[in-house]
């Protein structure tokens, strides 16, 4: 029989795979998708084989395992084989039906299928196609089902169209040509993913097996616990191209704004071990008293959580803690004893300018003075955190000439945790954690029998400083000849025309550059110093012996290290990290109260 010419291209859709998204407000579809994973799952689902004038061998398969798979994971399935036009049009009906109650919508199709003019057709199996005029009355228009889905305006729809891998009409159609093939490109509206089973014009393959090619993957990949959807398809592109030999490529277009898992990963427990170093000491978590000594807490439920732990003749700890979903968090807890009343000085009596510890660590005499601790508002480089306000010391203190060296931490701690272990024992410990540092002075103070501690803030920057008021100890600018730090950014706004200099990439021994003028060296560069307080905002006004905020989540640490810029060296700078933050420009100095010398 003699079939009409048909003056318009038609294209099969060869294995096509399409995510779609109702077209609801962004701020609705943001609001639904939160509540993806506790929403109803509707899936309708067909496969089309027995085709009078081209069956197929693998729809039927492909359909009934994505439709079991589906109900595996939770999805309600409505499911055709083999349907004629009007089973599939009764079917989408109530399809649209069912996706009135919110929720996540899925169509899944595989059978053949025909796009023309920019339109998609799934073809039933009573279909009978001799011209282009047939397209309209013999097949359900892909469009129909997608309005169904937008109409719905659930928070996540996801269409599925595993269509033929040949067209069994180009033989009717003059226009299509020997040479036409594949499916034309679509655009993914926004929310959504496109996904096809290969590139534009191309076939993919209906497989040798008991599923097609791209389903086959799609049906273990769909089943993985924790794969989003773009995962999952790039995983199932990956396999079908190496099984194809490269001949079929599984290709996407998306805009989606949210992920999509057909398989969450499995909820981990959140748990939480506080672990003092005194035995019988009792903690307290939100004000609620939990036990003494070590405690284990399973299935703890995430969120921020007050931590207190006391011990008489300790001074307490307490520190705000945050628990993330899935997270088993340890924290050591070191308490501290309280340090004794040092005896006065008599005035007739000058402290000790100098004095070396049993262990060959060097302290110099810092006497009480008064300074403008912060910088300026127009100071050069200033942070917001610097607010300039006078803070009076009354007491003198002893400090560290130098960082703490990895000698001196090897000689305490019987141990060497430092990244830049080859610099040698007189380089600066580094790596070390506020909580270490903890560990390290308790046991320093027992060997040698005195109370040292670190400085606080005020106390450093007062020692920092010896009488200085410009940003560096040394003026204006910081020359890498002065510190070992970053010497390609002397400048941050406005420290412009500061010269660079040469930036060395580690640290160096200490002691190894000009000390200021109460004989500290590099308080400025070469390892960010620990500082004993919580990090917290300036008060206003003045103050005298200021020891910060009574709790916080993190600590100060001061001086800047090896790899910052100048900005971070000035004497005014504040850095703040967790109390068991490690890194290898990270370590410290401690101080001796003033009468504990001898």
């Amino acid at each position: 029989m003699n079939r009409k010419p048909v003056f318009m291209k038609i294209f099969m859709l060869c294995c096509i795979a399409v995510f779609l998204t109702g077209s609801v407000s962004a701020e609705e579809r943001s609001i639904k998708r939160r509540k993806n994973a506790e929403e109803q799952r509707v899936a309708l689902v067909i496969g089309n084989a027995d085709y009078k004038d081209a069956p197929l061998r693998n729809p039927v398969n492909d359909a009934g395992d994505i439709a079991d798979t589906l109900k595996q994971i939770g999805f309600e399935i409505i499911y055709k084989e083999n349907a004629g036009r009007k089973e599939m049009e009764e079917a989408v009906r109530e399809f649209g039906k069912q996706l009135g109650s919110g929720g996540v919508g899925l169509f899944y199709f595989s059978g053949h299928g025909l796009q023309l003019n920019g339109r998609n057709y799934l073809i039933p199996v009573d279909a009978k196609i001799e011209s282009e005029s047939d397209i309209d009355f013999e097949t359900v228009d892909a469009g129909r089902v997608l309005g169904k889905m937008q109409d719905a305006e659930n928070s996540l729809n996801i269409v599925i169209l595993d269509a033929c891998r040949n067209n069994p009409f180009s033989k009717g159609f003059k226009s299509l040509g020997a040479g036409s093939r594949g499916l034309a490109k679509m655009n993914a509206p926004a929310g959504s993913i496109i996904a096809y089973a290969t590139s534009p014009d191309s076939t993919a393959s209906d497989g040798t097996g008991k599923n097609g090619v791209y389903t086959q993957y799609l049906l273990k990949y769909m089943k993985t616990p924790g794969l989003t959807i773009e995962n999952m398809l790039k995983k199932t592109r990956i396999d079908v191209a190496r099984e194809t030999g490269n001949k079929q490529i599984p290709w996407e277009h998306s805009s989606l704004m949210t992920d999509f898992y057909f398989t969450p990963a499995p909820e981990k427990e959140s748990s939480l071990i506080v672990r003092p170093d005194v035995s019988d000491a009792t903690v307290w978590i939100n004000d609620k008293k939990m036990g003494t000594g070590t405690l284990n807490f399973r299935q703890i439920q995430p969120g921020v959580y007050r931590i207190k732990v006391e011990r008489d003749g300790y001074l307490p700890y307490q520190t705000p803690l945050e628990i993330k979903e899935g997270e088993a968090k340890e924290l050591p807890v070191y308490l501290a004893k309280p340090e004794p009343e040092p005896e006065p000085v008599p005035e007739s009596v000058s402290p000790e300018k100098k004095i070396i510890n049993s262990i060959g660590m060097e302290f110099v005499y810092i006497p009480p003075g008064t300074f403008m601790m912060g910088s300026p508002e127009n100071g050069p480089g200033r942070d917001r955190d610097e607010k300039q306000h006078r803070v009076t010391l009354t007491k003198g203190f002893y400090m560290q000439t130098t960082e703490v060296t990895q000698g001196q931490w090897k000689a305490v701690m019987g141990n060497n945790p430092s990244y830049f272990e080859n610099c040698g024992d007189n380089c600066p410990a580094e790596r070390v954690s506020w909580d270490d540092v903890q560990v390290f002075i308790e046991k320093l103070n027992r060997k040698d029998g005195r109370n040292y501690r670190l400085p606080t803030e005020a106390e450093w920057e007062y020692a920092c400083r010896a009488g200085s008021g410009t940003p560096f100890v040394f003026g204006k600018c910081l020359s890498a000849d002065q510190a070992n730090y970053n010497g390609k950014y002397p400048c941050k706004y406005p420290l412009f025309g500061c010269p660079k200099g040469e930036y060395r990439g580690k640290s160096v021994p200490v002691a190894s550059f000009t000390p200021n003028a109460w004989g500290l060296y590099d308080m400025q560069g070469n390892a960010v110093e620990w500082c004993q307080d919580w990090y917290g905002d300036y008060p206003s006004g003045s103050v005298t012996d200021p020891a910060g905020p009574s709790s916080g989540s993190r600590r100060v640490g001061r001086g800047g290290g090896w790899n910052d810029g100048a900005a971070y060296c000035r004497s005014a700078n504040r850095i703040r990290y967790s109390p068991d933050s490690r890194n290898d420009s990270l370590g410290f100095r401690p101080i001796l109260p003033a009468g504990q010398q001898r």
